[in-house]
């Protein structure tokens, strides 16, 4: 039964066991065959191998990788890479949508480690996708499927595969079928065959840049041996109510021909289709630091993968609970999956936060992820305090700089507090040949708090304890001058942590400047 949910085809996944094919050992050879080559040798120079491993390539960019260890002594290692059919050697049969082939000698060489086969290819496959070598066998004259898994490479034009040797094929549960095989044990071989070597039930995969997890596969088989034709279809997992699901793809078109020498003929075909789900990615959020001091910045990275693939051109949306500032708030993941915005710390611990909505185009979810930042508030700073004020023939200067401590209880506000003195000096007009010194200190004490927004109000009560020193050619007098005074001021990020006031009151004219170190 269809389910009523919203259906959508996803490109082919190519993984066609007949359709890409690895040709090793020698070259082909023998009769027979649809191959064009001329020549039953590789055309490319041999390398000298040994204990310590090595690389061969040829010029088409086909190589073998072989680790230290891999020989126990030296051989000549030649390698020949082929794209089409035409350019197969004389004796190996043509294949159905050939991408790529090698061939290699010596013949029969095995190895004591896997070593690294990589194939170049003749159009592009879709990256990570998996499928089985194949073998020639030049005895049966026919293509037969290893064990060997290939992976096709990020940028989907070659694909390697990890080999120990050449003689261990993964065909057998076709051949079991033939000879007499149940069609039940057939279909549990290559079920598990194929769940366990091309891909799983709930294993996540990125296709058209969105991640899907795979949650069922409908397997289609059809055969006829030696005239008797059956066929029967099973299935595995949800491949009903899925969300989305590949292309029918040929998994196996396995032909036996009498031309071929084989005492049977007929076919084993079977098509896959495989069934997923939206899935969620996997999303992580890093700050180059974690602990800042106030005012400091740092880059904070979002990293959004599909079982470790990048998904590229998200969005990814930032916040923070605590202070601070994160800039910008929106912004795409590039080609590693990654989108960086700049975090400044305020007054206290923050906790920064990524989102990202998936699977828009169908039942969308929203994920997030976060990462947490400590951060050294500072615990003490100065506050400067000048002033410059004309009375009654007297020019007077005030000016000084008192050290404020702050404490910070793990709320948004912060306790300001402070005491200190203020160095006093001026001149005043005592008449005739007499003159006027003003000398002494103001004493300060200041108290307030700092709000989240790093904004000080601040009450500042000045008590002044200076002197008049009036030196006249027949004597003098010293005048005290006495007298408090409270301030309010407010010192914000706006305003530069300055405050410049100004005016005149009575026959009093002043200039007075209040500033904050910055935090």
């Amino acid at each position: 039964m269809e389910s009523n949910r919203k259906k959508r085809q996803i490109p082919l996944f190519r993984l066609i066991i007949l359709s890409f094919l690895l040709c090793i050992f020698a070259a082909c050879g023998g009769g027979g065959g649809g191959g064009g080559g001329d020549s039953d040798e590789t055309d490319e120079p041999s390398t000298t191998v040994g204990i310590s491993g090595g690389i061969v390539e040829d010029d088409k960019g086909a190589k073998i990788s072989i680790p230290e260890g891999a020989l126990s002594e030296n051989y000549d290692i030649s390698i020949s890479s082929y794209t089409d059919n035409d350019d197969l050697p004389a004796g190996c049969a043509p294949m159905l949508e050939m991408r790529g082939a090698v061939s290699l000698e010596p013949e029969g060489l095995t190895f004591s480690k896997p070593v690294t086969l990589t194939v170049p290819v003749s159009e592009y496959m879709e990256p990570r996708t998996q499928f089985p070598l194949l073998y020639w066998n030049e005895s049966e004259q026919v293509w037969e499927q290893t064990a060997f898994i290939a992976t096709v490479a990020d940028n989907g034009m070659s694909f390697s595969a990890d080999v120990t040797h050449f003689s261990e094929y993964g065909g057998w549960a076709i051949e079991d079928l033939i000879y007499g095989g149940t069609v039940e044990q057939f279909q549990n071989d290559f079920t598990a065959w194929f769940q366990n070597n091309v891909i799983k039930e709930n294993e996540k995969v990125t296709k058209n840049n969105e991640c899907f997890q795979v949650c069922g596969m409908f397997f289609d088989l059809e055969y006829e041996i030696n005239g008797e034709k059956g066929g029967k279809p099973w299935r595995s997992g949800d491949t009903e109510t899925s969300d989305y699901s590949d292309a029918p793809l040929l998994m196996v078109d396995y032909t036996y021909d009498i031309s071929k020498g084989h005492s049977l003929d007929g076919y084993v075909r079977i098509t896959v289709t495989v069934h997923y789900d939206c899935a969620k990615p996997s999303l992580e959020v890093m700050a180059d630091k974690t602990t800042l001091d106030e005012g400091e910045s740092t880059t904070v990275n979002a990293l959004l993968r599909c079982n470790g693939m990048p998904l590229m051109g998200k969005n990814i949306t930032f916040s923070h609970t605590g202070p601070g500032e994160i800039n910008p708030a929106n912004i795409t993941t590039n080609t590693s999956g990654s989108a960086a915005s700049t975090f400044t710390a305020g007054n206290a611990d923050a906790v920064i936060k990524a989102y990202y909505v998936g699977c828009e185009f169908g039942d969308s979810y929203t994920m997030e992820a976060s990462v947490s930042v400590k951060v050294s508030g500072k615990t003490s700073l100065n506050i400067f305090i000048e002033s410059d004020t004309e009375s009654g023939g007297m020019v007077i200067t005030t000016s000084g700089t008192v050290p404020l401590s702050l404490t910070t209880d793990g709320a948004n506000e912060t306790a300001v507090a402070g005491t200190g003195s203020l160095q006093v000096s001026g001149t005043a007009s005592a008449g005739g040949d007499c003159s006027g010194i003003v000398s002494g200190e103001t004493y300060v004490a200041v108290t307030g708090i700092r709000d989240a927004a790093s904004t000080y109000d601040l009450t500042l009560i000045l008590t002044q304890n200076a002197v008049l020193t009036v030196t006249c050619p027949k004597g003098g007098a010293v005048t005290p001058l006495i007298g408090s005074d409270a301030k309010e001021v407010t010192l914000s990020k706006s305003n530069g942590y300055l405050v410049t006031e100004q005016g005149a009151d009575n026959g009093t004219t002043w200039v007075s400047e209040v500033s904050l170190d910055k935090p």
